[in-house]
């Protein structure tokens, strides 16, 4: 029964210049309906039949038997430029041709042209050229001239493949050129744009291949169905016990990396020390040796100081004894002129008492007396005269009186004024001695002042220098040297602690950047195993709901509804789909959709992903098998970035442990400078203050002789002052008398002037009265007369008082003249001996004063020099039974000199430091060795006996070693083995058990989806093969697949192991695995030494076909079942069947018609070749067979009955047919129906 409807296919095969048979011939073969090929072994038909699968997309050199001359499918089939195989065929949008032909670059390639052949490639003016001997190019090339729509030149079968079967997963696989491919699928794919097929090609060449037809069966099912699957192969087997003991002596010897660490640290900080002693030993034997040189001299410099101070003794005590002399003699020389002023002093004082001064002035007014008694007594006498001549001699005595009155004034004002000048030479004379005596106390006191001022100027200077030192007491130049040193030593060692604090910091960043890099990477790692996870999670579950398991909702929904995704899909709960225990029913005459009694309007709901389609869900399986690709890629990197992350993270992590290690050895270099120079400075500041103290000291005495000379000298000052007071004292009133007797004689002058006046002027008023009388009574008046006689009779005895004392007068200016004229001399005598004595007293004084200073200081020095030899020595012999202690010996460096005291603390100190580092590094080291030795055997304990004898080959053992030293020169060993060994032993056994997990977990998997897959292919097979079956005596043909591997006895361990270790292993990748991932992963080991799996799909997969024959339950699983079958030809009819239910599930779009090479029918029954033929065209295919000879039944059975001839393919008429065939199969008797013409199958 014809098929009614358009049918779009392969219209027909063109072979131009092919195979050789063909050479130079184009020959067409028809395949729009069944076509028969005959003609004799080796005529070609084979090769014919063999281009089907090559146009679905086949790889050409699995149809090319390599027997005989084929030595390739181009060499065969396209040996020159020329050769050409077009296939015809018609599509949604009509005919177009395929090319075959061969590329200049000697390989297959394929061109699709829009149209018929004979409309481009066979048109006219084009078969001109391909007959003149064009080449399939340049064909080509000329179709493109036309406007021939041509497509791009293929080059690759699977964009050929991806385009004629519109295969979207090929298509998608081309990833940025999917778009060119999917465009060229739309313009040439068979079929129209929702067409799709996949693996057309493998069921054409399995049908093809009859021998062996149940393997290739099952082989086509594994490759289409199961191509998704990854199966990875079966771990190898290998030592698990012998990893399994490195893991748990690697885990019991984590335990103690802590206390390895701290003691490695301990060994650092002890050889760092060790050699701080070493540096501060060398330094105190250089300073032992400069100290005893030192004291030495100081010996030396003790004698000498010591006879030093007894010869200066000695010469002092000389000295004074002179000194002592001279005093006497100036003591005697002074009190003698003291002598001499005495007596002169008192001789003076005896005059004055004698009033001789005032005498001797009254002797010089004698004349004057006489002179005026005589006028008194004239005037007397004249008193008497007459009254007449008393106007006369009125007048002339008045003019007389006056004359001589004026000239005794004159007189007495020229003594007046001789007395005022007198007066004022005896003055100036007395300044002027005063002054030459203040000169001379100035002089003597400036001499005694500028002779002091030397020592006062010493001893000042004395005072400023033990000031200035008080004050700015500090370091000797070479004590100052020292503390420089030391500070700069202390300096380099804080510059260096900065350093390597910086460096430190600088570590720790890094190492917190390389762990954030590690935590980054762990996470990244983390996230993508979760995302792996996830992927495989959604591939599994995709894979599920694609292949559900029989008995749930979704498997009924498909079987029985297969449109239920367009409606009850879109609102029921996706988790009730894979559930058992729903008991589905559903009722098909139900014309409207309800839920619980609503009736809904589904094409208004969007649909789910939990409702699409299976060809939806393998869309997304394969994607997501691109994801758990690109996933299980992305954790590998990640894993990968992990462990180098690891391995930048334990390094900086040891360069952050050689960093601290480093910054406490520059500590403890800091600190034992520090305290050096703290020692140094305070032992040098006691000598500073030593020194101070001795200063002041030294001060105190000097500031007391400084105020006692200038007390001295303000004393001797006085004193000078005082004899000069004395002196101008006694000058004064030497002075003073003879002034004083001046002034006297002044004063008795001025009142003889005074008299004199008074006189005259009495004079003149007794004559003016005498006058007056006389001239009025000319008589004498008596008072007048008598006041006259008293004047005379004073004069009298003023004129016998001084005629009396006139010798004694002349005695005392004689005195005056000769005795009284030498004291000034005398005071200049006395005060220049008094000066002297003083100043040989004060010299003496001062000299004693300076000399008991000088010998104190001396006397000091030598106490303290003293003092400081009896500290040196005690200082070097302590310095000496440190240096003793301390064996250790050191090449290459140089001592130091520096404080000794400092330095013989501070080794002290470092010693007593050293014996505790070396106890607990011993204690450590000890304890480390022996976790070491209870692991015999394992890689720990083989690498470190490999470290210790290399170790002890590498280095020198010196004689009478003990125990404890032994086993700390090894004490560096165990850096390397936990720094670099033991990491790597460690990475090594955790990437070794996670490779072999993880093989075991990937293992797992593949043979887990491998079953799922396995019952969702079964499914979908059972639903879409075992349709339409309307053949006599069979019924119920169906596939079968069933798992293996659930049977084998490693399943049960693998999966707990599997899903044990997934869940631990993604939060314990850095992790060594517990006991219970061991156990488990030891009982996997062993169970699949015993496994019966293979590492092939098809092993694993149990294919077979069961059918009902004749009532009979028949299974056939190989070609022995199928031989052996009660009916071969039905057995074949029924993989007929099965492969049409294949080719519609693998295309389902039934408009597109397959064609089906198949090699000989003759096995079938008549009554049974209709049925196939009905079969066929019912789900739209069509074959090409090939045979020998064509029966009447087959003739019947093909449309197209063509004999292919040398150089040629003729096609028969019904009746040729049959007659040719009737005259062959005398001939071929010997040939069977099923027999293959070897020499061309391809």
């Amino acid at each position: 029964m014809a098929r009614t409807g358009q049918t779009l296919g392969l219209e027909e095969v063109i072979l131009h210049h092919t195979f050789k048979k063909m050479a130079g011939k184009t020959v067409r073969v028809p395949c729009r309906e069944r076509t028969h090929l005959s003609g004799d072994n080796g005529a070609g038909k084979t090769s014919i039949l063999s281009l089907i699968p090559v146009f679905y997309g086949e790889e050409p050199e699995r149809l090319v038997s390599k027997a005989g001359s084929k030595s390739s499918f181009l060499e065969f089939y396209l040996s020159s430029p020329q050769s050409m195989i077009i296939f015809e065929y018609t599509q949604a949008e009509g005919f177009c041709c395929v090319v075959m032909y061969r590329h200049r670059s000697n390989k297959v390639c394929y061109r699709f042209i829009k149209g018929a052949a004979d409309d481009t490639i066979f048109s006219e003016s084009i078969s001109e050229k391909l007959r003149e001997g064009a080449s399939a190019q340049e064909a080509i090339d000329l179709l493109k001239e036309s406007d021939v729509r041509v497509s791009r030149q293929i080059l690759t079968i699977q964009d050929y493949r991806a385009i004629i079967q519109r295969d979207p997963e090929l298509i998608r696989r081309k990833g940025a050129d999917s778009r060119v491919l999917r465009s060229e699928a739309m313009e040439f794919g068979l079929g129209g744009p929702e067409t799709k097929m996949r693996f057309i090609h493998k069921l054409a060449h399995v049908v093809l291949n009859k021998n062996n037809l149940m393997g290739n069966f099952k082989t086509m099912i594994c490759e289409t169905m199961f191509q998704d699957v990854h199966l990875n192969t079966a771990p190898v087997s290998f030592d698990a016990d012998n990893l399994i003991s490195e893991i748990n002596s690697l885990k019991a010897f984590s335990q103690e990396t802590d206390r390895i660490r701290r003691c490695l640290v301990d060994d650092q900080k002890r050889l760092a020390l060790r050699d701080e002693a070493l540096q501060v030993k060398l330094d105190l034997i250089a300073t032992m040796h400069i100290e005893r040189d030192r004291l030495d001299a100081e010996h030396q410099e003790l004698g000498r100081l010591k006879e030093s101070i007894e010869t200066l003794e000695a010469e002092f005590n000389k000295a004074r004894s002179e000194r002592y002399r001279l005093i006497e003699q100036a003591r005697i020389r002074k009190e003698s002129i003291d002598g001499q002023l005495n007596r002169l002093h008192e001789k003076d004082s005896e005059y004055r008492e004698e009033d001789l001064p005032g005498k001797a002035a009254a002797l010089k007014t004698l004349p004057g007396i006489k002179k005026q008694l005589a006028e008194l007594r004239t005037l007397i006498e004249k008193v008497t005269e007459k009254v007449d001549q008393f106007r006369r001699e009125y007048e002339a005595e008045v003019n007389r009186i006056s004359k001589d009155h004026d000239r005794q004034l004159d007189s007495l004002r020229k003594q007046y004024s001789d007395k005022e000048r007198e007066i004022l030479t005896s003055e100036s004379r007395m300044n002027n001695e005063i002054t030459s005596l203040g000169k001379k106390q100035a002089e003597e006191t400036m001499k005694y002042v500028n002779d002091r001022q030397a020592r006062e100027t010493e001893l000042n200077s004395r005072k400023a220098v033990l000031e200035s030192k008080i004050e700015n007491a500090g370091y000797l130049a070479e004590e100052q040297a020292q503390i420089d040193e030391a500070t700069t030593n202390v300096d380099q060692a804080f510059e260096d602690y900065q350093e390597a604090d910086a460096a430190l910091g600088e570590s720790l960043k890094e190492e917190i950047k390389a762990k954030s890099d590690y935590d980054a990477c762990l996470e990244k790692e983390s996230g993508a195993k979760r995302i792996l996870n996830s992927r495989i999670g959604e591939r599994d579950e995709l894979m599920a709901r694609l292949n559900p398991e029989p008995g749930t909702w979704l498997s009924e929904l498909r079987e029985i509804d297969p449109e239920w995704g367009s409606t009850l899909g879109k609102i029921v709960r996706p988790e009730l789909l894979m559930r058992k225990d729903l008991a589905p029913s559903f009722d098909p005459n139900l014309k409207q959709w309800r839920v619980i009694g609503w009736t809904l309007d589904f094409g208004s709901i969007e649909l789910p992903e939990v409702a699409e389609g299976e060809s939806k869900i393998k869309e997304r399986i394969d994607r997501s098998n691109a994801s758990v690709t690109m996933a299980t890629r992305a954790h590998e990197d990640a894993k990968k970035a992990t462990v180098k992350a690891a391995s930048a993270h334990a390094e900086k992590s040891k360069a952050v442990d050689d960093a601290r290690v480093k910054l406490s050895q520059k500590h403890n270099v800091l600190e034992t400078r520090k305290g050096h120079l703290k020692n140094l400075k305070r032992e040098l500041l006691k000598n500073v203050e030593i020194r101070k103290l001795e200063c002041e000291e030294e001060l105190k005495m000097v500031s007391g002789d400084l105020d006692k000379y200038r007390t001295d000298t303000a004393d001797g000052k006085e004193e000078i002052k005082g004899r000069y007071l004395e002196d101008e004292m006694e000058l004064k009133s030497s002075w003073q008398g003879t002034i004083q007797d001046l002034n006297d004689e002044k004063g008795k002058i001025e009142g003889r002037i005074n008299t004199a006046i008074e006189d005259h002027d009495k004079t003149l008023e007794k004559m003016s009265e005498l006058f007056v009388q006389a001239c009025s009574e000319h008589g004498v008046d008596p008072d007048y007369v008598s006041r006259l006689h008293k004047d005379i009779e004073e004069l009298v005895s003023k004129e016998e008082a001084i005629e009396q004392s006139k010798e004694r007068v002349v005695e005392y200016d004689l005195w005056l003249r000769n005795e009284w004229s030498r004291l000034s001399d005398l005071n200049e005598q006395h005060s220049s001996a008094k000066a002297e004595h003083n100043k040989l007293k004060t010299d003496d004084h001062q000299k004693q004063k300076t000399f008991d200073d000088e010998n104190q200081v001396r006397l000091n020095k030598r106490k303290a020099l003293a003092k400081e030899v009896s500290e040196l020595d005690k200082k070097i012999s302590d310095a000496q039974t440190i240096v003793d202690r301390f064996s250790d010996e050191s090449f290459g460096l140089e001592g130091r000199v520096s404080e000794i005291g400092s330095l013989t603390q501070t080794l002290s100190n470092q010693l007593a430091e050293l014996a505790k580092l070396k106890k607990q590094v011993f204690q450590s080291f000890r304890s480390a060795q022996a976790v070491i030795q209870n692991y015999t055997g394992t890689q720990i304990h083989k690498t470190w006996e490999e470290i210790i004898e290399h170790r002890n080959a590498m280095l020198a053992t010196p004689e009478n070693m003990d125990a404890e030293e032994m086993a700390i020169r090894h004490v560096e060993a165990l850096r390397s083995l936990i720094e670099s060994n033991i990491p790597q032993l460690e990475s090594a056994a955790r990437e070794h058990f996670f490779n072999e997990s993880g093989k075991l977990v990937a293992y797992f998997e593949g043979l887990q989806n491998l079953t799922r897959k396995v019952k969702s292919v079964a499914s979908i097979l059972d639903k879409n093969i075992n349709t339409d079956q309307r053949i006599e005596s069979l019924e119920d043909i169906r596939i079968v697949l069933t798992p293996k591997v659930q049977d084998d006895k490693s399943w049960g361990p693998l999966k707990d192991f599997s899903m044990t270790w997934k869940d631990w292993s993604s939060i314990n990748h850095r992790h060594l695995p517990n006991d219970e991932i061991i156990r488990l992963f030891r009982l996997v080991q062993d169970t699949l030494k015993e496994a019966k799996l293979g590492t092939d799909i098809k092993t694993m997969v149990d294919v077979h076909i069961a059918m009902k024959e004749g009532g009979r339950d028949t299974v056939i699983r190989s070609e022995v079942d199928f031989e052996d079958s009660s009916s071969k030809g039905l057995s074949y009819l029924a993989i007929m069947v099965i492969f049409m239910g294949m080719t519609r599930f693998l295309c389902p779009d039934d408009k597109v018609r397959i064609t089906w090479p198949v090699d000989e029918l003759a096995t079938l029954s008549n009554n049974n070749i209709p049925k196939l033929a009905d079969m066929l065209e019912r789900n739209n295919l069509t074959m090409m067979s090939a045979c020998p000879d064509l029966s009447q039944a087959l003739s019947r059975f093909f449309e197209n009955k063509m004999g292919v001839l040398p150089g040629r393919v003729v096609q028969y008429t019904e009746d040729e047919a049959i007659k040719m065939s009737q005259e062959r199969r005398n001939q071929l008797k010997s040939k069977l129906a099923f027999t293959e013409e070897t020499s061309d199958v391809v």
